[in-house]
């Protein structure tokens, strides 16, 4: 009814605010404007239209009027008015259809409002991952609508964790690192026990069925120490209720297969085997024994004297108690077998001592007794070959322990690795960490290290527990350069340095033009403090600042030779070191440096002071042009040429006059074959050989002269003729 009527409503305000203005207007009123028509809509008195008559007006008002009024006050807005000649059928048509269609709207948003909240569900999710099915549920609320589980096989990455985490041998193992995500895809926990099942596959599951038990561990990652969630018989399915998720392992275990193991005692000409084991749960495992030589036993990394069973047999009777050794982490039950070595395990016999008859070592069952003449009865066997000894031990309760952990409490650098202490044992306090721009100020027991839980070390651990590191920071300081007038950028990379630290001032990389570097000044105006690599301890902000002199430059002039140094620039005033490079000049010595004839003379790696640019001039003595003769293939007896020195003068210019006793084409004639000398080969400057007058001198020589020559040797060839013995050649 209330729909309807609203409907009647803006159809009736449609129709009319489609009609000519003036039909509202007398002649004394003015046309109303459209803002006025929609103003005339909104108000209740709207209810006193016949159409709606019959209907309450309480109705009426607690409809929302606000979207029916908008549209057709946008209707009348955006079309040009109505022109007085038109006609009521189209207003009629008009007011029908926007009629249906805003009946409706209100409808909508009145559902909408009363639309209830979502109601949380419960969580279910199955996946099968390596054949291994995991089952995971949780109640209503646990889980935020919208979670979703993400499941990662992990066993490779924790399996050696895991198996050293178990007692006995690992027959199957699957691990898994489940994840919640809520809708958003963020990495939630449950806020509730969610109930999770591990079912194996078919394949895994005929391990489970010969297995000894069936467990499941939890760790926070895959570095963790894994803990036991649940241990129990051995099953194809186990399933555990959690409120933590991270990784999850299910492990089958199997005891380990007892076995003989070859201990030998001696015994006269016989001999014992023992066979040492620890009874746990009501399963054989055999203790990591073995002899060394035949002195001693091992069990477990720790050595214990063997026992000869003939040396106790004084007094005729020994007990199994005094043959079983204390070995470490095990206690002896009293219990011990004694069996043939070609029996099997179910002929043993139960014992508790052993007596000597004669020459032959008798064992004692259990219970059994001795006849009166101390000899056999049914109860009393003799020994006298090689048989197995079975003694059984419990393996010790390992004691309960703690494992205490070092956190840096969001620092850099290396935490101390975690300490497992025994129940009622204490921690030991580890080396203080370091991290930049911080003191280490002690451990405690709460991140926000308040003084009364800082944790002293003399305190019995009775529980795990995290020790977070106290810091305070200390004051810091920086070391910069300032270029000071010259240009380019420097900057230490290991700035800041905390108080008291050792800083090592850094080569200079500024330059500036017509100047050269000299130093680091604390001030700009200040003297030269410190050299590039020197060393200070800061104690407050530093800025250290280019010292520059002007260039004086140190020019090295071969004078005639060539090879002069390279020029060397340094600071004015300041000391240079002379260049060790040594110039050369053909047939001269090089003796020094001069700044000009008769001035100090300098020689390599000598000291000048710069005061101004400064040229040095070499040095020369005139030593002559040298000449030397070598050669190669002589034969022997020949005697190679004396060299020796170029004369003459420097006007007009310098020769030497070339051996004569070896010219091309000399032969000499030995025994083995014929050597010819090639002739002479000069290397060097000079004009020319021969002269009008000499016809092998070598004239103006320039540098020093190396002349050389080579014989070719031909070897003698000789014909063997051999006679036969009636003189005829063969």
């Amino acid at each position: 009814m209330f729909k309807k009527a609203l409907s009647t409503l803006l159809a009736a305000a449609m129709v009319v605010s489609m009609l000519p203005m003036n039909v509202f207007a007398t002649s004394e009123e003015p046309v109303a404007e459209p803002q006025a028509i929609v103003e005339a809509v909104e108000e209740p008195a709207v209810v006193e239209e016949p159409a709606v008559a019959e209907e309450p007006a309480e109705e009426l008002t607690e409809e929302p009027s606000e979207t029916p009024a908008e549209t057709p006050a946008e209707v009348i807005t955006e079309e040009p008015a109505v022109e007085a000649e038109a006609t009521e059928a189209p207003a009629e048509e008009i007011a029908e259809e926007p009629a249906e269609e805003l009946a409706e709207e209100p409808a909508a948003e009145e559902e909408a409002v009363e639309e209830p909240a979502e109601e949380p569900v419960a969580f279910s999710a199955t996946e099968v991952i390596g054949g291994t099915k995991i089952e995971i549920n949780a109640a209503a609320g646990v889980f935020p609508n919208g979670t979703t589980v993400k499941i990662t096989e992990v066993t490779a990455a924790v399996e050696g964790a895991v198996e050293g985490a178990v007692e006995g041998e690992v027959t199957a193992m699957r691990a898994f690192d489940i994840t919640f995500l809520n809708a958003n895809g963020e990495e939630i926990q449950p806020n509730g026990d969610v109930s999770v099942n591990f079912t194996f596959s078919v394949a895994e599951a005929k391990a489970v069925a010969a297995a000894d038990t069936l467990e499941v561990l939890h760790m926070e990652n895959a570095e963790s120490t894994p803990e036991q969630v649940v241990k129990t018989s051995a099953s194809s399915s186990v399933g555990v209720n959690v409120s933590a998720f991270s990784i999850y392992a299910v492990v089958v275990t199997a005891p380990i297969a007892p076995k003989d193991s070859d201990y030998t005692f001696d015994y006269g000409n016989n001999g014992v085997k023992i066979r040492l084991e620890s009874l746990v749960n009501g399963v054989y495992e055999v203790v990591n024994a073995d002899i060394d030589g035949d002195s001693t036993i091992k069990v477990d990394d720790n050595t214990y004297e063997e026992i000869k069973l003939d040396r106790y047999f004084n007094d005729g009777k020994l007990t199994v108690t005094e043959i079983a050794p204390k070995i470490d982490g095990y206690t002896f039950t009293g219990t011990a077998y004694f069996y043939y070595e070609d029996h099997n395990m179910t002929n043993q016999s139960a014992i508790d001592y052993f007596v000597v008859r004669g020459e032959a070592l008798w064992y004692h069952v259990t219970g059994g007794y001795l006849a009166e003449n101390g000899y056999e009865n049914d109860d009393i066997y003799w020994y006298n070959t090689t048989g197995v000894l079975h003694l059984v031990y419990t393996k010790d309760a390992a004691p309960e322990s703690y494992t205490v952990t070092f956190n840096l409490n969001g620092k850099t650098g290396t935490a101390p690795e975690a300490q497992t202490v025994a129940k009622n044992g204490k921690a030991t306090e580890p080396a203080a960490p370091t991290t930049t721009g911080f003191t280490f100020a002690g451990w405690y027991t709460d991140s926000k290290c308040k003084d009364k839980n800082k944790y002293n070390f003399n305190t019995s651990v009775t529980k795990d527990f995290t020790l977070y590191a106290k810091w305070e920071e200390v004051e810091t300081y920086t070391v910069k350069y300032n270029a000071n007038g010259g240009s380019g950028s420097m900057s230490d990379p290991s700035s800041p340095y905390t108080e008291g630290s050792t800083v090592t001032v850094l080569e200079n990389a500024f330059t500036r033009n017509g100047k050269v570097f000299t130093g680091w000044a604390t001030r700009s105006n200040g003297n030269v403090a410190y050299q590039p690599g020197a060393t200070f301890e800061i104690k407050g902000n530093t800025t250290l600042y280019a010292k520059w002199a002007d260039n004086v430059t140190l020019t090295y002039n071969a004078n005639g030779g060539s090879g002069a140094p390279a020029a060397q620039t340094a600071a004015k005033g300041s000391t240079v070191t002379i260049s060790s490079t040594v110039p050369t000049l053909n047939g001269y010595e090089f003796t020094g440096w001069q700044t000009r004839y008769g001035n100090t003379l300098y020689s390599a790696n000598d000291k000048i002071t710069l005061n101004d640019d400064v040229t040095l001039y070499a040095q020369w003595e005139w030593v002559g042009y040298s000449v030397s003769y070598s050669w190669t293939n002589a034969p022997e007896g020949e005697t190679l040429p004396t060299g020796g020195k170029a004369v003459g003068n420097w006007y007009y210019g310098y020769y030497f006059d070339l051996d004569t006793a070896y010219t091309k084409g000399k032969t000499v004639y030995t025994a083995d074959g014929v050597y010819v000398f090639s002739g002479w080969t000069i290397s060097g400057e000079y004009a020319s050989i021969g002269t009008y007058y000499y016809a092998n001198r070598i004239t103006d020589i320039e540098s020093d002269l190396a002349i050389s020559g080579s014989w070719a040797f031909t070897p003698t060839e000789y014909t063997v003729t051999y006679y036969g013995e009636d003189g005829v050649t063969e």
